[in-house]
């Protein structure tokens, strides 16, 4: 397991771990998942390269808030993920803001959805 970034200022804060299990690499994020988190996105990119599975998958569970441009940098880990041919899945809360965020851009369209 790998610790991320923690990135403090004001009400933006982002954490996020990487760990390796068998032939996944999983990335749990907690916190507020905003514009102001894209340097962190490029991050997770580059430890989740450096991953051995073949199937990536982002937690969100933990996602306290997530907005337009939050739904964008997963749009780019996944486009991250195509480019090295691997899948990405998606962890959500079966409810709340992430998850509504999710459902009203119909995420699970784009990238399957896993509770």
């Amino acid at each position: 397991m790998h610790p991320g970034a923690n990135c403090l200022g004001g009400k933006n804060q982002v954490e996020f771990t990487v760990s390796d299990k068998e032939d996944e690499a999983e990335v749990k994020i907690t916190g507020r998942l905003t514009f102001a988190e894209h340097e962190q996105c490029r991050r997770i990119m580059a430890e989740l390269g450096e991953s051995s599975g073949n199937r990536q998958v982002v937690d969100l569970r933990e996602v306290e808030f997530i907005d337009s441009a939050g739904l964008g940098l997963l749009l780019l880990l996944r486009e991250n993920a195509e480019k090295q041919s691997r899948s990405v899945v998606l962890r959500v809360p079966a409810e709340g803001q992430v998850r509504r965020m999710l459902d009203i851009a119909r995420f699970q369209d784009l990238i399957p959805i896993e509770n």
